[in-house]
């Protein structure tokens, strides 16, 4: 430019290639609703389509460009209206204990809960279904393997679950808890709940990991001669550890 220091190109015959030119035009019909209505049967059948996925999907089948955050809200649209919302699904806890007495009498469904204020808020739950009492102290050998594993949901905590052997070899869940961690006073009170459903089965074996929460719970709840055995694999895991630096 005349009598300054700066230039202005006015004519750019070769091809642009800054960051400006590569910015898609929103499109204001494509919302997060708009969204939501056209991934509902995609997720019906499988709802671990991610966001990446459908915006493929939505950009290959209507011929336009989406933001991957409209689709990911249109995606957790879709799936709240699908299965409800992750803070609604702690109301229907006491539903689902009312429904499983109703339906399966004789089953232990127990709630532990505090009250925060006005406000109930959910400490741990387990859950032992009549049926499957009944089927494991009626057609299975005596034993059971217990363990947890974390959950990934919104809400992080811990699922444990005690598993028998049916005469085919194949695994038959007794009972399930769920709890905030493995702590030694969580896995007593997940014991006592068992112990409670199922008694002392003669010749009783529980196999768990080397865990010193669940290893003194075991001993503490179950007194009356209940053999105790480890997972094996832990058990090596365990050996090789302070091994390392031989």
């Amino acid at each position: 430019m005349q009598h300054s220091c700066l230039f202005q190109i006015k004519k750019m015959p070769f091809e642009h290639t800054c960051q400006s030119t590569g910015k898609v035009e929103k499109n204001c019909m494509a919302t997060n609703h708009w969204v939501k209505d056209r991934v509902l049967d995609w997720l019906a059948k499988d709802n671990k389509v991610g966001a990446k996925e459908l915006k493929k999907r939505l950009e290959e089948q209507y011929h336009l460009k989406l933001s991957y955050w409209v689709v990911w809200d249109g995606r957790k649209k879709a799936l709240e209206q699908l299965k409800g919302k992750w803070d609604d699904s702690f109301e229907c806890i006491f539903s689902f204990k009312t429904e499983v007495e109703k339906t399966n009498p004789g089953s232990l469904v127990d709630i532990e809960y505090e009250k925060v204020g006005k406000k109930v808020r959910f400490i741990r739950m387990f859950v032992a279904l009549k049926s499957c009492v009944d089927g494991f102290l009626n057609g299975c050998r005596p034993f059971l393997g217990v363990d947890s594993t974390h959950l990934t949901g919104k809400w992080k905590g811990q699922l444990a679950s005690a598993t028998a052997i049916d005469g085919n070899n194949w695994m038959f869940p007794v009972c399930h808890g769920v709890f905030g961690s493995e702590t030694t006073d969580n896995w007593e009170w997940f014991f006592s709940r068992l112990h409670q459903a199922i008694g002392s089965p003669p010749g009783l074996v529980i196999s768990t990991d080397a865990g010193k929460g669940i290893d003194s719970a075991v001993t503490k709840v179950f007194k009356n001669g209940v053999e105790h055995r480890e997972c094996m694999r832990h058990l090596v895991a365990n050996f090789q550890e302070p091994m390392k630096s031989l």
